[in-house]
């Protein structure tokens, strides 16, 4: 008889983080009719994670303020704030949990209809000869889509000089470059035309760009990866 019981091994606890993911806006007097798109929370399944709980607080507005939960083209999970006034300061604080799952390795890979999205140029990220040279620059130079990716950021990075006050929501990149000063807004608008210039629209091939908000790498130092336009006005979606 075998005294010596095999110890059971527990299931092992998924890892998870909880995130808390903050905006305050700050005005120098009373603003009305209130509209804001804001992409904090990540969608339910994101790869090898899994969003577990969330929730939001609106906080500094006055009146009647409505919220509206949607998802974008690209899965990101899209909140619309509408607010009647507000005095002093606008504050969005978003908490979400997620945990890391196994879910194995794609058994679908996209089809050319699903990555043409990715592909696709909108007002504001159309490029201009300046960009196109840049993609054309690019091309010649990287032998890889991580090369590319990392050299249309590092171009991304230095086109333009931050300045607050000279574009809007509504500026394409193109203005953005001609202007030579933006916002975050704006290196994202820049990089998304670069991005998406490296392929042929009719192809399966070059770098895919998107927003994408809330992807943390499960590593031992969990790191908070959010698109640059994540807190962008209503209308301003690259």
């Amino acid at each position: 008889m075998n005294l010596h019981a095999t110890p059971q091994r527990s299931p092992a606890v998924p890892e998870s983080y909880r995130v808390r993911h903050h905006y305050r806006y700050v005005y120098t007097g009373s603003i009305y009719d209130v509209k804001q798109r804001l992409i904090m929370i990540p969608p339910n399944y994101h790869r090898d994670q899994q969003l577990v709980a969330y929730d939001l607080d609106v906080r500094g507005p006055s009146g009647r303020v409505s919220i509206d939960w949607l998802s974008d083209l690209f899965g990101n999970r899209i909140c619309r704030v509408e607010a009647e006034r507000v005095d002093h300061a606008l504050d969005f604080e978003a908490h979400f949990t997620v945990r890391h799952i196994d879910r194995g390795p794609p058994t679908d890979e996209p089809d050319a209809e699903q990555l043409r999205a990715y592909l696709g140029l909108t007002a504001l990220t159309a490029p201009d000869a300046q960009v196109k040279a840049a993609a054309r620059a690019i091309r010649g130079q990287a032998s890889t889509q991580t090369q590319s990716a990392e050299l249309a950021h590092d171009w991304a990075a230095q086109s333009i000089t931050y300045r607050v006050g000279v574009t809007g929501t509504q500026t394409p990149a193109a203005m953005a470059l001609h202007l030579g000063q933006g916002v975050c807004q704006d290196y994202a608008h820049i990089m998304l035309a670069v991005g998406r210039d490296f392929a042929d629209v009719t192809s399966t091939s070059g770098v895919f760009s998107g927003s994408a908000t809330g992807k943390l790498h499960w590593s031992k130092q969990a790191e908070a990866i959010e698109s640059a336009d994540s807190a962008q006005a209503e209308g301003a979606a690259a």
